[in-house]
Order: C-alpha cells, then structure tokens, then sequence
C-alpha cells in the first residue's frame, strides 16, 4: 500500500496546488499521477478501483481529472485521458457518461463540432432520455445558431422529471425564442417559469 499511499499524498497536494498560480504544470502533474494510479492498479491486477478507495480520495480525483483539464483548455488531453479511463477502469453507467461527455464537449471546443454532435446522438441512443445528455446535446446546437434543432431537445429536456435540467431547459428555451425573434413563445414559456 505504500505506492498507493504516494499517490494519495500526490493528489492530496494536488488540491492545494491547483490554487497556485503554476497552472502551466498541472498537464503534468496529472499525467504523472494517473501513470501512478494506472501502474499501482496493474501491479495489484485490478481494474476496480472502487476496491482500493474507501476514503474516496482517488474516485474523487480520476472524476474530477477531466473537468480540470477540460477548464484548463487542455481539450485533447481531456479526450486521451477520458478515453484510458473507459477502456482501463470498470465503472458504472453514470461515471461512463461523465467520461463520454468530456469527449463530445471537448470535440466541440476543438472545432470537431459535427464530432461532438455525433458523440452526443450516439450516446443518446444507449442512453435515451437522459437528461444531462440531451442538455448538452441542446446546449452545442444552441452554440451552432441551430435553434430550431436546440428548441426540439430543450423542449425534450423540459419535459422530463430532472428538476436541474428542467430549469436549465426552460431558461435556454427562452433565449431560442429570443433569438429566433418568436415573442409570443418567449412570453408562453416565461409563464410556465411561475
């Protein structure tokens, strides 16, 4: 456990280290310690890191990896790292789906925007009604001036349960109505807001 241990301590650090201003380094920092997690797991010939994470510090770290990266601009690293994280580890439905949506987000922002569409329609047929997909999937038509397609899966989203997507949904329905000059839509679906 002592190589675990090391890498513990390296992500620990890591939490104050992304306060400093030495952002330049974090690429690295990262790489080395998903190598560390990587080669610790193969050693103990696990895939599960669940198994060797009671505390929570390293599942919190692998989840939040992409995120960093990702608002840091390091798009393709996001996608390389999300990617060694999908075929290395077993994880559930909901972890899977973080992943694939750090990939189609960072196709877009890579200028890869049919990419990023593709991803996000191929996910949806595995995962049909999802609400965090078919946000994000409203949000980049939306982005593209494609309203009329960000309209039909905002109105989708708002129609589910998911209370954070449904609000989301709505307030961006408003902005399509706006953009696409339709007041009277605007003001119908200002109403269902009260």
């Amino acid at each position: 456990m002592d190589q675990l241990e090391e890498i513990y301590q390296l992500i620990k650090q890591g939490n104050s280290y992304l306060e400093s201003p030495h952002t330049d380094l974090v690429e690295s920092y990262f790489s080395d310690a998903w190598i560390g997690i990587k080669q610790y797991l193969k050693e103990q010939k696990l895939q599960d890191y669940h198994e060797i994470d009671e505390d929570g510090i390293l599942s919190n770290f692998i989840n939040n990896q992409c995120s960093i990266l990702f608002s840091f601009g390091y798009y393709e690293h996001a996608i390389d790292f999300a990617n060694d994280v999908l075929a290395t580890l077993q994880l559930n439905q909901d972890e899977r789906l973080d992943f694939k949506k750090h990939i189609a987000d960072a196709h877009y922002f890579l200028d890869d925007r049919k990419q990023a569409i593709h991803l996000y329609q191929e996910y949806l047929k595995q995962y049909p009604n999802h609400p965090s997909l078919l946000y994000g999937l409203a949000l980049l038509y939306f982005r593209l001036k494609e309203y009329p397609l960000a309209i039909e899966h905002f109105k989708q989203v708002a129609s589910l349960e998911d209370t954070f997507f449904k609000d989301a949904a709505i307030e961006m329905l408003i902005e399509c109505y706006q953009e696409v000059n339709d007041y009277e839509k605007q003001q119908e679906i200002t109403s269902m807001k009260h």
